[in-house]
């Protein structure tokens, strides 16, 4: 079973690149913003690392960790 990783970040060119390097070794899920990245957190299992972007719109990096 692979290591599932939450990339969070509101550019998606960033996270298109992450989920293209990181996909072959990881489960990656991908979010655009804080607040549902916080929703995908409280429906999925666990993630075992969580890569966000600190400068957000709405809500930082900061907050939604």
């Amino acid at each position: 079973m692979k290591p599932n990783i939450l990339f969070i970040d509101d550019e998606k060119d960033i996270l298109f690149t992450f989920e293209r390097a990181f996909r072959k070794y990881y489960s990656i899920t991908t979010d655009r913003s804080g607040q549902e990245a916080i929703d995908i957190v409280k429906k999925s299992p666990a993630f075992d690392v969580v890569v966000c972007d600190y400068s957000m719109p709405n809500m930082d990096g900061i907050e939604t960790l």
